[in-house]
């Protein structure tokens, strides 16, 4: 007979005769919870994705997958691009606008709810070389305009900006506390 203990018991006292060794099982010990600190280097090292699907109302059975997380300097970048060199917003394209909007943020086409892959097995989207030469386009933004339409386009372009929180009204939380 051992007179090391087996893990997680404790030995009960005994004479030392025939008799066999008793032990009592001992409930693991909590581990501490992580700091707010640890919490939040954890939220800060996650990817921050948001994935949504449209429809593609020009064209039935297809759908775009986009990731609505759109950062600052990609806005800025989107608005420059369709200012075409001028200072005065007002004169900002829409349609190149939407149309970069829409290349840039898609990661993903679907038609009949499978994803379209290449035949390296690359998921097809607007950036992707065999996309923008089938639809005789010179850009990806111009090959997203050629496959949603002009018109869809842009309002998608908008509607995404909106779930990226562009215009988009905070949601507010009722104070628990009552005041």
């Amino acid at each position: 007979m051992s007179d090391t203990p087996t893990f997680g018991t404790v030995p009960t006292q005994t004479a030392p005769s025939a008799q066999p060794q008793q032990t009592i099982a001992v409930a693991p010990t909590e581990t501490a919870e992580p700091s707010v600190f640890d919490l939040l280097k954890a939220e800060a090292a996650k990817e921050n994705r948001k994935l949504v699907r449209f429809d593609v109302e020009e064209r039935p059975g297809f759908q775009i997958e986009v990731n609505a997380v759109i950062d600052y300097p990609a806005f800025k970048r989107y608005q420059a691009a369709s200012m075409r060199g001028s200072k005065d917003a007002s004169k900002a394209d829409a349609l190149l606008f939407g149309s970069l909007v829409v290349a840039e943020s898609t990661t993903r086409i679907f038609h009949r709810g499978k994803a379209l892959a290449d035949p390296s097995g690359e998921d097809i989207n607007f950036r992707a070389e065999g996309f923008i030469a089938t639809f005789d386009a010179d850009t990806a933004a111009d090959a997203a305009a050629k496959f949603i339409g002009d018109g869809h386009v842009i309002s998608l372009g908008n509607t995404i900006l909106e779930r990226a929180g562009y215009g988009a009204e905070a949601i507010t939380v009722e104070d628990p506390t009552d005041g």
